[in-house]
Order: structure tokens, then sequence, then C-alpha cells
């Protein structure tokens, strides 16, 4: 008689399948989110602020229109550049042939501007500091012997006050007091020469001295066009 058996099965334990499902869920979950992760464009946006945060903020700065806090020390340098410098121009009065204004080149000295006015043979160049290095709207006064030097802007010289007191020309501001001030001093103004310069003496002498600049116009050779020129540089 023949007794026929079933084939054998392969059974797992339910326990021990129901473990393993839970692995393999969990593991998909992990891998789901790690994929998310990786394409996140804000992530990526972290990890690449992290790798070039400096550069990357310096050219936000730049973008926004803060170059001062972009730049740092290109700023700063360029905040402190050297202005630029101009032509030089100096008044050169007194015993000179071409007397007036003389333009020269940024540091140019005080002997430039006495080549190109041209000295008189009388002219006292031992009052002149000829190494002196030149200041736009600087005046030099060339005297003859004897003769009192006057500083740039009409102060006689070795009185850097300017109060018009003790038989000084000067005054406040460079202003010089018609009052005290020499013929020579009076050269130091703008379109007075020896001629204008006497007169005003004379008139002066004549009348007891100035109670006001615009007696000046009473000087022969003063007319209103020169008091004008004149009205700013003196005073009483």
């Amino acid at each position: 008689m023949d007794v026929s058996f079933p084939a054998p099965r392969f059974r797992i334990p339910v326990a021990p399948a129901a473990v393993l499902g839970v692995l393999l869920i969990l593991g998909l979950v992990v891998w789901v989110g790690c994929t998310a992760l990786r394409d996140d464009p804000a992530e990526e946006a972290h990890l690449a602020w992290q790798e070039g945060g400096p550069e990357i903020e310096e050219s936000n700065l730049a973008l926004s229109g803060h170059p001062a806090e972009a730049g740092g020390a290109g700023a700063a340098a360029t905040e402190h550049a050297a202005p630029t410098t101009g032509p030089v121009v100096v008044s050169v009065v007194g015993k000179v042939a071409r007397p007036g204004l003389v333009t020269l080149e940024p540091g140019a000295r005080v002997a430039d501007a006495l080549a190109a006015a041209g000295p008189l043979p009388e002219a006292d160049l031992a009052q002149v500091n000829h190494a002196q290095v030149l200041q736009d709207a600087q005046q030099i006064h060339v005297v003859g012997p004897g003769e009192t030097p006057v500083e740039p802007g009409g102060l006689q010289s070795g009185d850097g006050t300017g109060d018009g007191g003790g038989g000084s020309s000067g005054a406040a501001g460079g202003a010089v007091n018609i009052n005290t001030a020499s013929a020579s001093e009076l050269q130091s103004l703008s379109g007075v020469g020896e001629v204008t310069a006497a007169a005003i003496v004379d008139y002066r002498d004549s009348i007891g001295g100035f109670s006001a600049v615009d007696q000046l116009l009473e000087v022969s050779g003063i007319g209103p066009a020169k008091f004008a020129q004149l009205e700013g540089q003196v005073t009483v």
C-alpha cells in the first residue's frame, strides 16, 4: 500500500516576520526623507553659505547698494585719497618790473615768482625768503632799501596780530590800515602804484587822517572802479 506524505513547507514565525516588516518600512521612510532633504533648495543654499559665507555676504552687500560695507578697506582708501592740486596763483607787488598775478606749478617757491615778475635793480631781495614754498592766493611784496617788508596779505613784518595799533598797517583779516600804512605798504593793494600811494599819503596828511574808508574816493586817481577793488582790502 502506497502512502503519500505532503511536501514540507517553510514557515516563518509570525513575530519575527512582523519585526522584519517594520524594519523595512522604517528603512523606506528614512531613505525617502534623506532624498527629500538632499533635493531641498533651502538646504542647498544653507550648505553653500557655510562653504563660502564671507564671499557670498560681500557679494550681497555690493548688490544691495552698500559699497562702504562691502568694500571695507577699499572704501577707506578711497575716502582718504589725496586731493588733486591745481596751479598756484600768487600776487607779486612792489619793486618788480611786472607786478600782478603769477601762475606757477604746485610746489613752486618765492624765487620762481620773483623770476617771473622781474625784480627792479633797487629791489631789496634780502628781505624776501626765496626758499619759501608758495601757497595759492599768497602775496609777495618786494621792497626797496630801507623800506619795511610787508607780509603776504598786507601785514607788516613782525606783526602777526594785525590789530592796527602802534603804527602797524595791518588789521584783522589782513586789511591795510590807510591811516598808518606807508606809501610802500599801500602799494601792496590791488591797483595801487607809486603815484596813487603817494596821493593817498598826501591827502591823509592834509585832512589829518581818514575817518572812513569811502574817503578814498576823494583821493586823486581813485574812482569808483578802483575803490571797489580796494574797499575789502583796507580799514581805518
